[in-house]
């Protein structure tokens, strides 16, 4: 015996969305928008759909653990302030707990960069700052030389705040300064296809304060050819398209 779905499922797309639409009693007036919602996606379009599902994927690249990240108390009391690599094995989303935490309570401004690859921060580098108004930053090609050393796609650059006063000043927006040097930064950075994300932290919290993404992560014209491969004209994966298109 032949099921339901499988009917359904052999329909063209205008019969079921016309078959759909009568049964559920909207009639003709609909159709129209069910035909489109089935249809196949214009090759004029795929450029606008590659665009949502990349500013997708890049959300969900970012998006921080919900856990807080505790790095080894030995480790944060031996950080070398004037300035050192270490090897790390992070995930990407744990790595800004991990780095605030390791930044807790330090009296001076502490910056430490991430060096990520594939999602895992592959190393790290700590150093100092000369008193708790100033934080001590890598030149531009240094962070550069460093990301290729490490053959990191990101670099996150986590430098603290020192709340002494936390009831009555806010500690979590960046300085003009601050601002400055992760745009130097990243003007470096980004046009060698290495993506820079800056945060500020204050009593083991993080703030993002800018995020400068390369060309080369999720590249548009990936997803493109993604797209089209998906885009068969089965009324199914139209749909499905569509929906995503439409969750942003």
């Amino acid at each position: 015996m032949v099921s339901v779905a499988g009917l359904l499922l052999a329909l063209p797309p205008a019969a079921f969305s016309r078959g759909f639409l009568t049964t559920a009693g909207c009639g003709a007036p609909l159709t129209p928008l069910a035909l489109w919602f089935t249809s196949p996606v214009t090759q004029k379009d795929i450029a606008w759909f590659a665009q949502r599902r990349r500013e997708r994927r890049l959300r969900e690249h970012f998006r921080p653990a919900a856990r807080i990240s505790q790095p080894d108390p030995a480790f944060k009391s031996g950080l070398d302030p004037d300035g050192s690599e270490y090897p790390a094995d992070i995930d990407l989303s744990d790595f800004p707990s991990y780095a605030a935490m390791l930044l807790k309570w330090k009296k001076h401004e502490w910056i430490v960069y991430g060096f990520a690859s594939s999602r895992t921060v592959k190393a790290m580098w700590a150093h100092k700052g000369p008193d708790k108004w100033s934080v001590y930053v890598l030149p531009p090609e240094e962070l550069e030389r460093l990301a290729r050393r490490y053959s990191a796609d990101t670099v996150l650059a986590l430098h603290n705040h020192p709340a002494s006063e936390p009831h009555y000043y806010d500690y979590s927006r960046p300085s003009q300064a601050d601002e400055d040097v992760a745009r130097e930064a990243a003007s470096s950075l980004v046009p060698a296809g290495i993506t820079l994300v800056a945060y500020v932290c204050e009593r083991g919290r993080f703030h993002p304060h800018l995020v400068k993404v390369a060309d080369t992560l999720y590249p548009l014209s990936q997803l493109a050819r993604q797209l089209a491969l998906e885009n068969t004209g089965d009324w199914w994966r139209n749909a499905r398209l569509r929906l995503e298109a439409v969750r942003g």
